[in-house]
């Protein structure tokens, strides 16, 4: 609104200086070395004008041109991360309805886009588990051991999966590395 205003005040301001020109005509006369140029004084303020708005133009987009880039990149960047969070609900849903295809199609498509993130591992093991892909699954699980975030839920899968393998010891080396990071959850 503030600005609304101002442009307005400012146009104002061109057009009575517009019209106080047109009705005291002059001459405006300038000599460099052996030439001299006269013109009316209102063409001579509107080439000012012009040329003032040329070079405004110019800075503007010099401007653009220094700053563009990152701005552009901002932009792709907010995309992707806005692809991936869909990708990434779209998945965790359909793995909560037990859509094994869907989760699997989101898990793929979220892999692509934010790959070793915390929540893409824990939706590719979830999806991989839905499909039966027990190899992974246990990938899946290993990654994110990588992760502090999800190293609890990794050794967890990890657990159950030994557990679903028949793999007693190995699901109780697992549960018991889970214990010690996290002794508040039960088993």
């Amino acid at each position: 609104m503030i600005r609304l205003v101002f442009i307005l005040i400012v146009a104002g301001l061109i057009a009575l200086g517009a019209v106080w020109l047109a009705d005291h005509a002059g001459v405006l006369t300038l000599t460099i070395d052996d030439y001299e140029f006269r013109t009316s004084a209102a063409l001579a303020a509107g080439l000012l004008l012009v040329i003032v708005a040329l070079l405004f133009a110019l800075v503007r987009l010099a401007f653009l041109l220094l700053t563009g880039p990152s701005k552009v990149g901002a932009f792709f960047g907010r995309r992707r991360a806005l692809k991936a969070y869909r990708a990434l609900s779209r998945g965790l849903v359909a793995a909560a309805a037990g859509d094994a295809k869907g989760a699997d199609a989101a898990a793929r498509e979220a892999e692509t886009l934010v790959d070793g993130q915390p929540l893409s591992l824990l939706l590719k093991a979830q999806a991989a588990q839905l499909s039966g892909d027990e190899a992974r699954e246990e990938a899946a699980y290993r990654a994110m051991l990588a992760e502090a975030e999800t190293n609890y839920l990794g050794l967890r899968g990890l657990s159950a999966l030994a557990e679903r393998r028949h793999d007693g010891e190995q699901a109780r080396a697992f549960a018991e590395r889970a214990q010690a990071l996290n002794p508040n959850q039960g088993s």
